[in-house]
């Protein structure tokens, strides 16, 4: 359920330190929504063997979607998740009908937040927010991400 107020980092700690292991990324993903208000997400990992970003988990307005075998591989046409993970850099896309790295791949949204998921400063995943509407994030939100 989104709020509007970030959490608190020590609270977000206390959360996933608690989580059971097997609901990590759900739980991680109910912090990222509502840290940010957003009503759909999804964590991407980076699978070797795939060579490509396994979708993880996915949420669509609070609805968890499972996505079995789904891999966004490294193309021409990289996306907004890869585009994250291969700059190890954050991404905020305000309207998705102007951004060069947008790719609809599941429900067309307006605008997205993405930041990468690092261990020793190197990204092994991504952590994406999305909204229907266009310009729902902002730079606070990459923050609170």
């Amino acid at each position: 359920m989104p709020v509007s107020s970030p959490l608190v980092p020590s609270t977000a700690d206390s959360i996933l330190h608690a989580a059971d292991p097997k609901r990590l990324e759900a739980s991680l993903m109910e912090l990222a929504r509502a840290a940010t208000a957003a009503p759909s997400g999804a964590i991407f990992l980076w699978d070797e063997a795939a060579s490509g970003l396994l979708i993880a988990h996915h949420v669509v307005k609070g609805l968890e979607v499972t996505l079995p075998d789904r891999v966004l591989k490294r193309d021409g046409h990289p996306g907004i998740a890869m585009w994250v993970f291969e700059n190890n850099q954050p991404y905020l896309c305000l309207d998705t009908s102007t951004d060069k790295h947008y790719t609809r791949y599941l429900v067309d949204v307006g605008s997205i937040a993405a930041v990468p998921i690092r261990y020793q400063g190197k990204a092994f995943g991504v952590i994406t927010v999305s909204a229907r509407d266009k310009h729902a994030f902002h730079s606070e939100h990459i923050d609170r991400l």
